[in-house]
């Protein structure tokens, strides 16, 4: 293990110590909880969240066309933007009060008046609370988050504001650390050298690390830019890069999508397991690609009833069949056979 990630391991055990003497009695539920889930075997009828992404509006500061939840925030008004009253029935509810983690997310959720409150709110509950940003605005915002109590904070890199990113970035990490979100496709495989401006740019910018994620297509003309599990290339450039930065930074890669499903073996996704994602409204999604409320609401359903309906568990036997079969969801989704991004 190299300086860098057992620094960063360090200051996790240290924020987990911190919550729990903070807010034993919530703390301690969070934690038995997630035991819980490690522990005891899944099936298609179970589900023990530990992780909740809350959507704390659904408005943006940039327009990506790759973006996956593109056709949910287009157009959307401060309707979904979350207040502290939804904030607290949200934090207070069976499903989400003992999930350890809390990742705010959006849109883009520093638009959301409320966030530092809503942090505060967080953490009264015992959670640990992250926030997922385009960085556009943190280094105006960074000196209030860290006093509301953040615990983590990602920077997803587009080129949409990369720009922007260079002019503040390097300030923010005077005081905070960050890792940078960073989607790669087929095309940047091919010419690594996009690969690497993204892990200099981090270097100079002095973040800790660089998490790369899988394109999710979002049209069948993206198909062609997903890296599959038979591209050779993808391994060869993945092994260069770590041999080239990985004693100046924390690298983490995708999980190819499988080209071909052989049985349960290659179905490790287990988000409907131990995922929440939930906005405003109390609307629950599947996972990060649906977010489109389509899957129960916390308010309107009892607590024993939500994520246990016909379609949530077809889902999960799915994933748990021994067969070739896939539930139509997860289809083209590099989470369905990456065991570390899809199992918390």
């Amino acid at each position: 293990m190299n300086q860098l990630k057992l620094k960063q391991y360090c200051n996790l055990i240290k924020r987990i110590f911190c919550s729990i003497r903070k807010s034993s009695i919530y703390s301690v539920e969070k934690y038995n909880n997630y035991l819980n889930y490690k522990l005891i075997n899944i099936n298609g009828n179970n589900h023990n969240s530990v992780y909740t992404s809350l959507i704390i509006t659904k408005r943006c500061n940039l327009n990506c066309s790759f973006c996956i939840v593109k056709d949910i925030i287009d157009g959307m008004s401060r309707d979904y933007d979350l207040s502290t009253a939804q904030a607290k029935k949200i934090f207070s509810h069976p499903i989400i009060r003992k999930t350890l983690m809390v990742m705010l997310t959006g849109g883009e959720p520093l638009l959301n008046d409320d966030i530092m409150k809503i942090i505060k709110i967080a953490k009264e509950y015992g959670h640990m609370v992250g926030i997922t940003t385009n960085g556009v605005l943190l280094s105006e915002y960074i000196d209030d988050l860290i006093v509301a109590g953040i615990d983590t904070i990602s920077v997803s890199l587009y080129d949409d504001n990369r720009r922007k990113l260079e002019d503040n970035l390097g300030r923010v990490t005077e005081k905070y650390p960050i890792r940078i979100n960073k989607v790669i496709t087929r095309s940047d495989i091919d010419d690594p050298a996009s690969i690497e401006s993204v892990c200099s740019f981090a270097i100079e910018k002095r973040c800790y690390g660089v998490l790369f994620q899988n394109l999710m297509p979002t049209n069948i003309r993206d198909i062609d830019n997903v890296i599959y599990d038979d591209y050779q290339q993808y391994y060869d450039v993945k092994r260069k890069i770590n041999e080239k930065y990985e004693r100046q930074l924390m690298i983490g890669w995708p999980g190819a999508v499988a080209r071909t499903i052989r049985g349960s073996r290659d179905k490790k996704c287990r988000m409907p397991w131990w995922l929440n994602i939930v906005d405003a409204q109390g609307n629950l999604g599947l996972c990060c690609r649906y977010q489109n409320g389509a899957y129960g609401n916390i308010f309107n359903e009892k607590p024993g009833t939500l994520k246990n309906d016909q379609v949530w568990r077809d889902i999960r036997e799915g994933l748990l069949s021994d067969c070739s079969n896939i539930p139509s969801e997860c289809v083209n989704c590099y989470m369905l056979n990456d065991p570390y991004s899809s199992n918390i």
